[in-house]
């Protein structure tokens, strides 16, 4: 199993203040690995299989519990709370994060290959499954110290 954080969008605010307003998202991948033991041609026989019920079934728990983790921080801003630190310690200029990561949902389970394993197994052959979590809508204030908008 890997889990993998890594950016998404980010997008300004429109409404007016003296600062800059900026909205962050993230994703989260999630790959588990198969025993590889059943080729391409067989996907559907795979898909019903009970290895394939079990690899499912742990997956869908593993993302259950990533979405709850994170999305979690809309009550209890732990996160938002050490980011924030974190910002401060670095003297940024910045009130911080205003609102916490929300979850925005997720894609179909996807069948990897060799190749995202980097694998060098030439048959082909199922090695895993992965699924990408977004979550977003984490709002971040600068403001600025002066009237010319530097800090």
């Amino acid at each position: 199993m890997f889990i993998g954080v890594w950016q998404g969008a980010t997008r300004g605010d429109r409404r007016p203040m003296k600062g800059l307003s900026e909205y962050f998202s993230v994703n989260v991948t999630i790959t588990m690995r198969a025993n590889g033991q059943y080729p391409f041609d067989r996907w559907g026989d795979w898909v019903t299989s009970t290895d394939t019920e079990a690899l499912r079934a742990s997956m869908n728990d593993l993302i259950g519990r990533v979405r709850l983790c994170i999305h979690q921080d809309s009550c209890d801003h732990r996160v938002i709370r050490r980011a924030n630190n974190i910002l401060a310690a670095e003297n940024f200029p910045s009130t911080g994060f205003t609102e916490p990561l929300v979850y925005q949902g997720c894609g179909e389970l996807e069948f990897a290959s060799r190749h995202w394993f980097s694998s060098d197994e030439k048959r082909g052959r199922i090695h895993g499954i992965i699924n990408t979590l977004r979550f977003g809508d984490c709002r971040r204030v600068q403001k600025f110290n002066d009237p010319a908008g530097m800090s």
